[in-house]
């Protein structure tokens, strides 16, 4: 499960320059196709949003949100999640749907 996520400040800044980007009021998604099977993910909460304990609970509810959906998606897409301020006064629920609904518009659904 660890090889999914994606660490290294060079793919984050190629996913930026290249990928394709979807807004959201809670978070905006980049998708960048890559060789792999796999679908990698990224996921950055910039201080604006708040002190560490708030980033912290954000990054813990977004890698939630994305480990229970993965088998959900197409494989061979490198995507980075960043987070928004409004994500902050918004519930589990509400983040989860935006998520998925802008995840199925980067990456597809995952074919039958």
């Amino acid at each position: 499960m660890k090889d999914i996520w994606i660490r290294s400040t060079w793919e984050y800044k190629k996913i930026y320059r290249e990928g394709i980007k979807e807004t959201g009021k809670r978070v905006i998604i980049y998708a960048d196709q890559h060789e792999g099977e796999q679908s990698r993910f990224g996921i950055a909460v910039t201080r604006r949003i708040g002190k560490a304990v708030v980033r912290n609970r954000i990054k813990r509810v977004l890698r939630e949100i994305i480990r229970k959906n993965l088998n959900h998606f197409q494989g061979g897409f490198n995507t980075a999640v960043v987070a928004r301020v409004k994500i902050i006064s918004s519930s589990f629920q509400e983040i989860e749907n935006e998520l998925l609904d802008l995840l199925k518009k980067s990456l597809g659904p995952k074919d039958p």
